[in-house]
C-alpha cells in the first residue's frame, strides 16, 4: 500500500516539475475551462448563478474583485454584475462596494474602499497578463488577495489569428479567439445563444456571452 502512495506521490512530483518547466521556458499554457459553454436565459440568472458557484471559495476569500466590463454602459453586463453582487451579499452576508476606477481615481478612493470592494475597469485594463493595466495599479495599492473577471461579447466563427498560434504566452488580445476556439466542440452542440467561462493564469478570468 505504502508503495501505491509513494507512486502517486512521485507522480504527482513529475507534474509539477514538468508544469514549472513549461512556464519558465514560456511555453502557452491554454486557457482553463471554469464553466462550460451553456444557453444564456433571458434574465440572466443562470449566468450569475454558475459564476457565483463555480467561484467558490474565491469569491468569499478575495479582498476585492476588478471587473472588466467592454462598455461601462452595457446594460447586460451591469445587470449581470448586480446580480452577483446581490448574490454575493445574500450568501456571505456582507455589502459589496462598487467603485468605478479610470485614470483620474486617485489612490486614497482605491484603498478607501472597505472590503469586499469590487472595482470596474474597462476591459483591457482588468486583467494581470501586462505590468501596466489598471488591475496591477490597483493591486500594488491594495497590496491584497484578488482575482479578475472580463467580458467579452463573441461570435461562434471567430479565427484565431497566426500571431495567436505562435505566441509563447497568450496575450489579452489573443484570450478571445483562442478561448472560442476551444470552447466549440460544446458551441457545436448549442443553438441558442451561449455563455462560458475560462481562466488564464490564477487571477484573470473571462467571462464570454455570445453577441
Amino acid at each position: 500500500m505504502k508503495k501505491i502512495y509513494w507512486g502517486f506521490g512521485f507522480a504527482f512530483l513529475v507534474i509539477t516539475v514538468c508544469m514549472m518547466i513549461i512556464v519558465s521556458r514560456g511555453v502557452s499554457l491554454r486557457t482553463e475551462p471554469i464553466i462550460k459553454p451553456s444557453p444564456v436565459d433571458q434574465k440572466y440568472e443562470n449566468i450569475a448563478y454558475g459564476v457565483s458557484h463555480r467561484l467558490f471559495p474565491e469569491l468569499q476569500t478575495a479582498d476585492y474583485i476588478v471587473w472588466g466590463l467592454s462598455d461601462p454602459m452595457d446594460s447586460e453586463q451591469v445587470i449581470i454584475v448586480s446580480l452577483l453582487k446581490e448574490k454575493y451579499e445574500n450568501r456571505f452576508g456582507k455589502k459589496v462596494t462598487i467603485v468605478n476606477v479610470t485614470a483620474l481615481t486617485t489612490p486614497e478612493q482605491i484603498i478607501n474602499c472597505i472590503s469586499p470592494c469590487w472595482y470596474t475597469v474597462k476591459a483591457d485594463q482588468a486583467h494581470a497578463l501586462s505590468p501596466d493595466t489598471l488591475a496591477q495599479h490597483i493591486a500594488k495599492i491594495k497590496a491584497k488577495n484578488y482575482f479578475s473577471i472580463t467580458f467579452f461579447s463573441f461570435k461562434r466563427d471567430l479565427s484565431v489569428a497566426e500571431v495567436c498560434e505562435t505566441q509563447q504566452r497568450l496575450n489579452f488580445e489573443c484570450i478571445l479567439p483562442v478561448s472560442v476556439r476551444e470552447a466549440s466542440r460544446f458551441l457545436k452542440k448549442l443553438e441558442a445563444r451561449s455563455f462560458f467561462m475560462r481562466r488564464y493564469n490564477t487571477l484573470d478570468y473571462f467571462l464570454f456571452i455570445e453577441e
